[in-house]
């Protein structure tokens, strides 16, 4: 529970550098915003681009690598 509305999303992944990120975060009200990030050195961070309702954020990722394979 968070009153932060533009929250910044860190995390982990052991996918390649120059893999993609989706990220799908959704608020509180059932809002959702998609946001896309790259991997440099098996992280990535990004910024809420839209302001968020306060409350509790759920976030999916999914990672596609430099030869187009996806995984969630």
């Amino acid at each position: 529970l968070t009153s932060d509305t533009t929250p910044t999303i860190v995390g982990t992944t052991d996918a390649e550098d120059g893999s993609t990120v989706t990220l799908v975060i959704t608020d509180s009200d059932g809002n959702e915003q998609t946001v896309t990030v790259t991997v440099e050195n098996g992280t990535y961070t990004v910024d809420a681009e839209t302001p968020l309702s306060e409350g509790e954020y759920s976030v999916e990722a999914s990672v596609t690598d430099p030869a187009g394979n996806t995984a969630t």
